[in-house]
């Protein structure tokens, strides 16, 4: 099975880098991009040495990169199949409304992963604080009986947390990790069901 990464690189600037390298060599990787994308950060990008990235230029305009980009998500879709996964990465909350359509004809292929977030100076010179991996599973659980949420789903929840909570972006990664798992929809309320028993 492939992922095939779809970037909104206009959106994104430099952190569409971080998609290249966390996709494995299998992986293709899609950048959409205009004349307004920043041309430095797109300079650096020309330099990954990655066979598997192809650049994709769309006209400027409003809106014009997303509907080239969800227009080439369908042709990906018709050409490999659903075997095969498709990422959006994107801030862009608008592109949520492509995957829900496609999730109402039962397709859970598509999802959108948005960039991690920014850290402040602040953070970035505080020391991550290492949480307590078994209070915070404990709360969760607790969360998900209240919830009355199936042991198969809140045992795959659990599994999504247990596998990042001890990284530095936590809640970035449980969240990605849930919308993969259950789709941009589901996934999404399973981490809102969540989300607050991740703090530490």
């Amino acid at each position: 099975m492939k992922t095939f990464y779809l970037v909104d690189f206009e959106n994104l600037k430099d952190e569409a880098l971080k998609v290249t390298e966390k996709a494995a060599d299998t992986d293709l990787i899609y950048i959409f991009y205009t004349d307004n994308t920043p041309k430095i950060g797109f300079d650096v990008l020309s330099m990954q040495k990655t066979k598997n990235i192809e650049y994709i230029k769309a006209k400027p305009g409003k809106q014009s990169l997303d509907m080239c980009l969800v227009s080439y998500l369908g042709y990906l879709i018709g050409k490999h199949g659903l075997k095969n996964k498709y990422v959006i990465v994107s801030d862009d909350t608008d592109y949520d409304k492509v995957i829900s359509l496609w999730e109402e004809q039962k397709i859970t292929a598509v999802s959108r992963l948005p960039a991690a977030p920014e850290k402040t100076k602040k953070e970035k010179n505080k020391k991550a604080k290492v949480p307590d991996k078994n209070v915070i599973i404990s709360k969760i659980g607790t969360v998900l009986e209240k919830e009355k949420v199936s042991k198969d789903k809140a045992k795959g929840i659990v599994s999504a947390v247990s596998n990042n909570i001890e990284k530095e972006n936590r809640k970035y990664e449980v969240y990605r990790a849930l919308i993969q798992k259950y789709g941009q929809n589901e996934g999404l309320k399973c981490y809102n069901m969540i989300k607050s028993s991740l703090k530490i």
